[in-house]
């Protein structure tokens, strides 16, 4: 089993559903592939303590996170039968990424992973 190269997995900004399609785009002459699974997540309009939640402002030790994103790709790598995989920050139970949720009243309190 080869082991691949660590990669930055970090986007700055929102991920939007272009910037994923184009991603799949991409793959169309990869014939080796047969399908695509894709999570795109989006901020719920949560409302705690009576706020409604806005936004999140993620915050991580990137050198850690890649480290740990890494050895959990390779791990999937060497469970299935997989072509490729690309991940785009968002797997916080287990890597060291923390969500700051921004209310519309300009507070915010720190998500708890899970």
């Amino acid at each position: 089993m080869r082991e691949r190269k660590q990669i930055n997995i970090f986007t700055e900004g929102p991920i939007t559903a272009a910037f994923i399609a184009d991603s799949i785009q991409k793959h169309s002459s990869k014939t080796e592939i047969g399908a695509h699974n894709i999570f795109l997540g989006q901020v719920r309009a949560d409302e705690i303590n009576g706020k409604k939640i806005v936004a999140i402002e993620y915050t991580a030790y990137p050198e850690m996170a890649l480290k740990k994103m890494h050895e959990i790709r390779e791990a999937i790598f060497e469970k299935y039968q997989l072509t490729c995989m690309h991940v785009h920050q968002r797997i916080k139970a287990e890597l060291p990424v923390w969500g700051k949720e921004l209310f519309e009243d300009q507070t915010h309190q720190w998500k708890q992973n899970s």
